[in-house]
């Protein structure tokens, strides 16, 4: 059995804290318990899952694993009993959590406020529900205890006294957070409601779990804390700066509310950490954050459901200390779905392989030791389970589903209950599609869409999640006959910039460049703080080499979010291009800093320090770049060859071989140059020295080439279709410089690179487009000279490609040098002998003088 590391564990759930909010009350010192939990351990951004709505998150960190395999789907539920829908409820969680494990392992056991936790289980200890702080009347009426919200019951009235009523709220209560209370005109303006209502909640919370700390024996306490989000969804718009539009009597009313509620928390976290003591290990985190800069909403569009979690932000934060965990660091790279594996090594209970994510070895001063099992939904025992049968008290879920309502992550149901049913059951499909897409199973998210859009065709989420996914499964003709069957709907949707946006990005892929491009740059002036407009735009740039354009387009992109990983990916793609390797490397860690599990910016990062030379730094980044994408074989190869070429270490490069599957694969050689550089005549002596030509014979022989052009029609068509060329390992086959990009990068190439003056180039293709060969046609040198510029960075930067330059003159004039130059650079394959008779000096026409 592995070792186990904690005494005791408390675990502190902050809904929607975010650091942007954070860090400038840290620099204040207005968060003072939260500065010194951070100094005493480590701390860090956590990805959200998508779609970031709290239940579904909340029971993912308690279990490990997505929601798919939890069962928790959205923020309601189809009522089975009497129709309709409810909240939703524990009982439709399909996964063992954590205090379930617990309890089969005798570990005392406090869960507080979960989300959901409605009804309880009946754990090893206690469990207090996300109902049991709701006040189902008026301050004048009894306000009773939600049945089966406490575990175990006889604790009711122990702790009844400890909740506090929106009505017991004093002005000495709300003063700190809004001054000018008294002013508010209560029957116009709610908001003053709301807050006593989320301050009476968390205050709740924080009373019921100190209770449980001080008086009940326990080894992990867990206390989730919703006010947070909600003061963030209430009066995050009235957070300083002031937003443009925003009126002043609000703003100076209601600005100190956001502030107010983490000063708050951090209240309540100082008494926590108290009654913790030193030798408990603490983790404080949120399941994602929420947006305070000027990417918060003014005003959210109607019509779409959960609509208040497009103020959500991806990443929250982490914050895990105690003994034996690394002290005032920074943790990189975690997800939601890692904290049930870190916390059940920390007990060291084994982890169950059908649990998504990892446990955060990093965040030890020690490597812990680590036990699995298949699935602790297997092992059989008591874990505090539901029994088969149970069922939610009406009054309870209604002032919940209320709730829900006012926030507006629902719509009111309305009388009708079997439209309401069938309304929820399409939301729940809905969320599970979103999960399957993050998941990158795109075909079953597709078959999910296209089952509740027959039932709502109209629907604006389902028709832009439908094209997309269509996108992202390469199917651009059918996301483009999706987006001509959403516009036809109505006149509404023909202008929808999101639809434009997915337009152009089908039409990119399509090889409609210049269509694409033009719609992209007409968004960016449409929609000049569109962070996704931007991020496209430049993924265009980056895919027509313009190079520079696609640095300054995700440099715009950062404006609007300066911790877009994606952004600051393309930024270093496109410093990388340009051969600027600081820059980009620069860029690209600040990429992974933000998303650790980013394989493809931890590859611009390999690629960047080897060509700055910190050979054994970039083997580590291909490493972390290939643990992430196993199947990335552009690492694979880039590694193999570091180690050969570069770290002196052939032995290395033969283990990776063998362990990546490559030792089989053979040379494709690759003539070319730009049209009429001497191709031809390469692929002559390509010939005459053994190897095997690709070529059809298609294009015959002419004056031009009177011994013929040694090409093949599919090789016009590499932009189209590449899959071919694998089979042609071992042979040569001529490709113009304009078409290399186009070669599968799965394959290693040698690649014969004719070089010849500009002047003759352009005079023998004019003469052979029976065209003045005096002019000089600059429009198409400066083209050409831009394609070669993009061979010599291709060749220094794309794995498994080697380029030997060769002078078309020279060849002329020394065939000897040259032809044995070629062979030794193709491993003294050639007979060399037989490539000197091939050069043929009567046909050097078109010289310049």
């Amino acid at each position: 059995m592995a070792k186990r590391i904690v005494k005791k564990l408390l675990f502190i759930g902050w809904d929607a804290a975010d650091w942007k909010v954070i860090n400038p009350l840290l620099e204040k010192g207005h968060m003072p318990a939260l500065k010194g939990l951070m100094e005493r351990g480590v701390s860090g951004n956590i990805a959200t899952l998508d779609p970031p709505f709290s239940p579904m998150l909340w029971t993912t960190i308690a279990t490990g694993k997505y929601p798919n395999k939890h069962g928790i789907l959205g923020f309601i539920e189809p009522e089975p009993n009497a129709g309709g829908v409810r909240p939703v409820s524990s009982s439709s969680r399909t996964a063992r959590a954590l205090w379930n494990i617990f309890t089969n392992k005798g570990i005392k056991t406090n869960v507080v406020s979960w989300w959901p936790s409605q009804p309880v289980e009946p754990i090893g200890g206690v469990m207090v529900s996300n109902f049991f702080h709701k006040e189902t009347g008026g301050y004048d009426k009894e306000w009773v205890i939600a049945p089966d919200s406490v575990h175990p019951k006889e604790l009711e009235q122990d702790i009844a006294d400890l909740r506090m009523h929106p009505g017991e709220v004093t002005p000495a209560h709300i003063l700190p957070f809004i001054p000018d209370a008294s002013k508010i005109d209560q029957k116009k303006d709610k908001r003053l409601s709301a807050f006593c209502k989320e301050l009476a909640h968390c205050t709740t919370t924080h009373a019921v779990g100190t209770y449980l700390m001080e008086n009940t024996e326990w080894e992990f306490t867990a206390m989730y804390f919703d006010s947070i989000d909600h003061f963030s969804h209430g009066f995050m718009k009235y957070h300083p700066p002031q937003l443009p539009g925003l009126p002043d009597d609000l703003f100076n009313t209601y600005k100190g509310v956001v502030e107010g509620g983490y000063r708050y928390h951090d209240m309540m976290l100082e008494r926590a950490l108290a009654l913790a003591g030193e030798d408990t290990h603490i983790i404080l985190m949120s399941d994602h954050g929420f947006h305070s800069d000027h990417l918060r909403p003014l005003v959210l569009p109607k019509k779409i459901d959960a609509v208040p979690a497009l103020e959500h932000r991806n990443f929250g934060i982490l914050c895990i200390a105690g003994p034996g965990i690394k002290k005032g660091e920074k943790v990189f790279g975690a997800t939601l779905l890692d904290i049930t594996r870190t916390i059940l090594t920390m007990f060291g209970l084994p982890i169950g392989k059908d649990m998504d994510g990892k446990p955060l070895t990093n965040i030890f001063e020690q490597q812990p030791e680590l036990e699995f099992i298949d699935s602790w939904e297997n092992v059989e025992g008591n874990f505090g389970e539901h029994p088969s049968h149970i069922t939610q008290d009406p009054v309870a879920a209604a002032e919940a589903m209320k709730q829900l309502v006012e926030l507006g992550y629902i719509e009111d149901p309305g009388e009708d209950k079997t439209k309401a049913m069938e309304k929820a059951k399409r939301h729940l499909q809905y969320n599970l599609s979103r999960v399957y897409k993050g998941q990158n199973n795109y075909k079953k998210a597709v078959e999910i869409i296209e089952g509740i859009i027959s039932e709502d065709p109209t629907n604006y989420l389902y028709n832009v999640d439908l094209i997309n996914l269509f996108y992202l499964m390469e199917e651009y003709d059918k996301s483009l006959e999706r987006i001509d069957i959403f516009r036809k709907q109505s006149r509404e949707n023909m202008g929808l910039a999101s639809v434009k946006l997915l337009e152009a990005k089908a039409l990119l892929r399509k090889g409609l460049g210049a269509m694409a491009l033009d719609l992209l740059e007409e968004l960016s002036k449409e929609k000049p703080k569109s962070l996704g407009v931007h991020l496209e735009l430049g993924n265009a740039y980056l895919d027509t080499y313009k190079f520079e354009k696609a640095v300054e387009a995700y440099k715009k992109a950062l404006e609007v979010d300066p911790e877009n990983a994606r952004a600051f990916n393309g930024v270093a793609t496109g410093y990388f291009k340009m051969g600027k390797y600081e820059e980009a490397a620069s860029n690209a860690i600040q990429s992974v800093e933000l998303i650790f599990h980013y394989p493809m910016s931890h590859l611009i990062l390999a690629q960047s320090l080897e060509q700055l030379g910190a050979y054994q730094d970039a083997a580590n980044a291909y490493e972390v770049t290939i643990s992430q994408a196993p199947k990335n074989v552009k690492a694979q190869k880039a590694l193999i060859a570091l180690y050969e070429t570069k770290l002196n270490n052939p032995t290395k490069a033969d283990e990776l071989r063998k362990k990546y599957g490559m030792e089989s694969s053979k040379d494709i050689v690759v003539v070319s140059g730009l049209p009429r550089s001497g191709t031809s005549m390469m692929m002559q002596m390509m010939e005459a020295g053994g190897l095997e030509i690709v070529s059809d014979g298609e294009r015959t022989a002419d004056n031009n080439n009177p011994k013929g052009y040694y090409e093949d029609e599919r090789i016009k068509k590499l932009a189209q279709n590449n899959s071919w060329v694998g089979e042609e390992q071992g042979k040569c086959m001529k490709v113009i410089a304009q078409l290399l990009k186009h070669l599968p990068k799965k394959h290693n190439y040698k690649v014969i690179f004719m070089k010849r003056d500009m002047g003759e180039v352009l005079r023998s293709q004019q003469i052979m487009l029976k065209r003045n060969p005096d002019e000089f046609p600059m429009a198409i040198a400066t083209a050409f000279q831009k394609e070669l510029d993009f061979v010599e960075n291709w060749g220094k930067t794309e794995p498994g490609v080697s380029i030997l330059y060769v002078d078309y003159k020279d060849v002329i004039a020394k065939p000897i040098e040259n032809a044995e130059k070629i062979n030794e650079f193709l491993g003294g394959r050639l007979n060399v002998d037989n490539m000197i008779h091939v050069v043929n000096p009567t046909l050097y026409r078109n010289k310049v003088n």
